[in-house]
């Protein structure tokens, strides 16, 4: 009796563990498609069941690469616009980022293992080629400098340039490099002050001044902090200069800091440094500052309410690999 008993006891074990694998395959599906879907509302935190925001409010265009240029992504509509570069940009394009004012683009693009930086606008057009990596374009807020990033194979002594990272800012009015520093990923936070990435810190320096060290992060090994392909670490500043957000996949955290009054320093949180527990890269802030856009390596592009801090997704994950930087910019519908 007490034998039949535990038969009968282990075929409804057997039985109860079966159902439960079938249930878990027949859903698993299921429940990765609700949290990839753009339909669904989407916040790393907490399920909602209704959309954190308002996404009328989702004004602009998002620019990511295609294979034939770039195209453009409607958030309000949902619509997306394939547009063909600028005749005279050679390869495939790598980034772009307008002005402030909108009257010139920069453009980085790769050819046959050559990257060219051309700057369309104004008079005449400006190019630049060189063999080393170039990526990261950023605009001083009066559109009158360029900062970009350029990976160096090896040491030129004659210029005092190591290898590994060096930020450049160009001059629209020299047309040349008027100045370099160890680094990567510059932002400007004024038309003199850029804020960058070095090794496992983050820096501020005036052009033509020496780096002021900002706070430090951990994560970033470094060996992929100067390799010329790993652009994880990345930094965005809003376009009126109030907030920065710092991106470290690697800590599975994103930092949104209040720049008014100045950049808050030091190791510790603070009432100016709010966190957003996602694992996400190449934030890039909305065009009046009030979204932030983050590209989720599994789940897609979310964007966040910088008040409320809740996201939803609004696109699946672009084909590009999320080690380069497939999201160029968040720009108003006008452009």
């Amino acid at each position: 009796m007490v034998q039949r008993s535990l038969l009968s006891l282990c075929i409804i074990l057997v039985l109860l563990a079966s159902a439960i694998g079938v249930y878990y395959f027949l859903t698993r599906d299921q429940a990765r498609e609700s949290t990839v879907n753009p339909e669904f509302p989407f916040e790393r935190n907490n399920a909602l069941s209704e959309p954190p925001f308002d996404l009328s409010l989702l004004r602009g265009q998002l620019r990511m690469q295609n294979s034939e240029g770039y195209k453009s992504l409607a958030l309000l509509s949902g619509i997306t616009t394939p547009t063909p570069v600028p005749e005279g940009i050679p390869g495939t394009l790598l980034d772009m980022v307008a002005s402030p004012q909108g009257t010139h683009t920069a453009y980085i693009s790769e050819a046959s293992g050559v990257y060219t930086l051309s700057i369309v606008g104004g008079a005449s057009p400006i190019s630049f080629t060189n063999t080393d990596v170039l990526a990261d374009l950023a605009w001083s807020p009066d559109g009158t400098t360029l900062a970009i990033s350029v990976f160096s194979s090896s040491d030129d002594q004659a210029r005092g340039i190591k290898a590994g990272w060096n930020i450049f800012t160009l001059s629209l009015r020299d047309d040349a490099p008027t100045f370099f520093t160890a680094g990567k990923d510059a932002e400007f936070l004024s038309n003199n002050n850029i804020v960058y990435l070095l090794g496992n810190g983050i820096y501020t320096i005036m052009v033509g001044g020496t780096p002021d060290l900002v706070t430090t992060f951990d994560g970033v090994p470094p060996q992929l902090a100067q390799a010329a392909n790993f652009n994880l670490p990345s930094l965005s500043v809003s376009s009126d200069r109030t907030q920065l957000a710092f991106s470290n996949p690697l800590e599975e955290t994103i930092y949104l800091v209040d720049l008014v009054g100045g950049i808050p320093r030091g190791n510790t949180p603070s009432q100016k440094v709010r966190l957003l527990n996602v694992t996400g890269f190449d934030p890039t802030f909305s065009p009046d500052g009030d979204f932030l856009m983050v590209l989720h390596p599994i789940d897609g592009i979310i964007v966040y309410s910088t008040d409320s801090l809740l996201g939803r997704v609004v696109a699946p994950r672009p084909e590009n690999t999320w080690l380069n930087n497939p999201l160029f910019a968040w720009v108003p519908d006008a452009l």
